[in-house]
């Protein structure tokens, strides 16, 4: 049955009130398990016959994604659970801290408000606004963990890299002074 077709919200309601009765959670979750590889398969198999459809969903969640703050946000820590778990860095971002990162509508370290457009000129086009929302770890040594994640500006995130806040600040000082000697700054 899909969206839209006569009695689907009907069956919806039944099918959400039977699948949250414990016994049948613990059915579908030995089902799942059981058969793995063939609802894999069979997933595989809908989104090839399927793909106009799936391009189209995706064209707008990254519309809503694109315009709206919380979801950006969101996504971003989605990204950095996804890279943590590649990469072996630790993640464990309780609700608490999610809440708190996405309430952010500025940069944490310039205090600029966040630009959710994509960048119009330059190299940048159609890329993450300099503006743009990103999640930077303080120290990058340690992982995404509660007091070491902030949301800044990609700008900076990207300048500060993998150094702490004091060699960034340090290396930024050697720079101002290079460039007011050199006479780029007046």
């Amino acid at each position: 049955m899909r969206k839209g077709e006569p009695g689907y919200e009907e069956w919806r309601a039944k099918r959400t009130a039977y699948m949250r009765r414990p016994d049948q959670r613990k059915k579908q979750k030995l089902y799942d398990l059981q058969n793995r590889e063939r609802r894999l398969e069979n997933g595989r198999k809908w989104r090839a016959k399927n793909r106009d459809r799936m391009a189209e969903v995706n064209r707008r969640t990254a519309a809503k994604i694109a315009t709206s703050l919380p979801l950006r946000i969101g996504r971003l820590l989605h990204m950095a659970r996804l890279r943590a778990k590649d990469s072996g860095i630790t993640y464990c971002l309780g609700k608490s801290e999610f809440a708190r990162l996405m309430a952010q509508t500025t940069c944490a370290v310039t205090g600029c408000e966040f630009v959710l457009e994509p960048a119009k000129s330059g190299k940048q086009v159609g890329y993450s606004h300099p503006m743009a929302p990103s999640i930077d770890r303080i120290n990058p040594k340690r992982g995404y963990v509660k007091g070491n994640v902030r949301v800044v500006c990609v700008w900076f995130n990207l300048a500060k890299n993998r150094w702490t806040d004091a060699e960034f600040r340090d290396a930024l000082k050697k720079g101002f002074k290079g460039l007011r000697r050199g006479g780029y700054l007046h």
